[in-house]
């Protein structure tokens, strides 16, 4: 019997915790909608949670996760090269440039390179603090990221 009360313990426990982390995410989305809006930007949910807009012609990714960690991601198509050692190579070489990013391959052929920039926050305000710094950076590893395709070529 004490068995089965701690089970159900632990489910209704686990069923908490589940509406909480959905609560939060919605209110991240709910924040980070009305900041974009606030600043002149159209953004929008897709079907995975994220948050989608664009800036100066080019689509940008927020990912809400949590309060405290603020994460924005740029994609660029990589249909042509594929996992191509040259690819990886450039993904390394991209790595090695800014602390504050990360260039990853994605898809089954490698069909998508990922510049993402993330951070803890403080508080859970700061994101707007940090927007345009991320933007910033994430435009500076995609040039970082061309310089390194442009030597393979």
């Amino acid at each position: 019997m004490k068995k089965i009360i701690s089970i159900l313990i632990i489910l209704i426990s686990l069923n908490t915790y589940a509406q909480d982390k959905e609560q939060e995410i919605k209110e991240l989305q709910f924040n980070y909608l009305s900041f974009l809006k606030s600043e002149g930007y159209v953004g929008s949910i897709d079907q995975d949670g994220d948050i989608k807009f664009k800036y100066e012609g080019k689509t940008y990714w927020i990912w809400p996760s949590k309060s405290n960690y603020f994460s924005m991601s740029y994609y660029m198509n990589n249909k042509e090269e594929g996992c191509s050692n040259k690819i990886k190579a450039i993904v390394k070489a991209a790595n090695g440039t800014l602390k504050a990013t990360s260039v990853s391959i994605l898809g089954e052929n490698c069909s998508l390179i990922k510049i993402n920039t993330e951070t803890l926050l403080a508080n859970p305000n700061d994101y707007k603090l940090l927007f345009n710094r991320c933007i910033r950076l994430i435009r500076l590893q995609v040039d970082r990221w061309r310089e390194e395709y442009a030597k393979y070529q």
